[in-house]
């Protein structure tokens, strides 16, 4: 398992039907309309079925330029994130920021999002730390000198939440702010019970040793670090049974890809849709990385819909 960044180039534009032909190979991966990866480029979709799937339940895009890339920025797959000790000051040792980590700082009561966003752009050899201006919604974040905010990183293998405080806003010759050392860091204590809402593309074969290929497309609606919930077309198993999937997760900038087994707990059909059935699954051997992948993936949407 990997965590790869994409370059999705600089917009998606949809896909029509005619566009997707089943069983041939994709010259281009295929994202959703938020960015997350569906199909990887010389995936194939193996039925009409699985392309009508994909349009009934996504929004299937792809770049407007060719030659996507994924390049990998972390270790193999099945490398352990060991959990650093504490330094003296009770800052965790491998707490760091680096150019281009993504930042969710608490808003002033009063606003209506719960955090905006930024990003580190530098950092001096003080800690002193460059970011770019707070966006919420899409609109800046006005914050003074002398303000003190709380914020929440996620560095691609741990979530840390600290404070500084903002010791300049420089208008030339772009529009950045300088924050101060970060003080009060700490860890934050990922929750294994938290499930979040969500509308994920996932491959899946059904059968209790994994065959090589994934045979249906099917839809993740909830997922946590212990289970999923997803729908798919038909009943393709009995509880009790295993599916096995893949999928991936986006944060702020990463893609995850999951390979896992899963356990069928329950299965229920679709009050919704008669074609459909509702697997409750109980994922059986993630990896370690896989695991805090969820974690943090988890973490980062129940954040990001808590209010002050």
């Amino acid at each position: 398992m990997e965590f790869k960044r994409l370059d999705r180039g600089s917009a998606l534009q949809p896909l029509l039907p005619s566009e997707v032909l089943p069983q041939t190979k994709l010259d281009w991966p295929i994202f959703d309309s938020d960015g997350t990866l569906i199909a990887e480029r010389g995936q194939m979709l193996p039925s009409r079925e699985d392309r009508d799937f994909l349009f009934i339940h996504f929004e299937p895009h792809r770049t407007k330029i060719d030659g996507d890339q994924t390049i990998a920025i972390d270790g193999p797959a099945g490398t352990t994130a060991a959990m650093s000790p504490e330094t003296a000051n009770g800052t965790p040792s491998d707490f760091s920021l680096q150019t281009g980590h993504v930042l969710r700082i608490k808003t002033p009561k009063g606003i209506k999002q719960s955090h905006a966003l930024s990003r580190v752009i530098g950092q001096t050899l003080n800690q002193k730390t460059f970011i770019s201006p707070p966006l919420v919604d899409g609109k800046p974040l006005r914050l003074l000198p002398g303000e003190e905010i709380q914020i929440m990183a996620f560095s691609g293998k741990h979530i840390f939440e600290f404070r500084c405080s903002v010791e300049t806003v420089c208008m030339t010759p772009f529009e950045y702010l300088i924050l101060s050392k970060p003080f009060d860091v700490r860890r934050v204590k990922l929750r294994r019970s938290v499930r979040v809402s969500a509308r994920i593309a996932c491959w899946l074969s059904s059968g209790e040793r994994f065959q090589g290929t994934y045979d249906m497309l099917g839809v993740v609606r909830d997922i946590s670090v212990m289970g999923a919930s997803l729908n798919a077309r038909g009943r393709i198993a009995e509880a009790g049974g295993r599916l096995h999937l893949r999928f991936s997760v986006r944060t702020q900038d990463y893609d995850i890809e999951i390979r896992t087994p899963a356990i069928i707990r329950s299965i229920n059909a679709s009050a919704d849709d008669p074609t459909l059935f509702v697997y409750g699954l109980e994922f059986e051997a993630l990896a370690p990385v896989e695991h805090l992948a969820l974690q943090c993936f988890v973490n980062e949407h129940s954040a990001g819909s808590t209010t002050n």
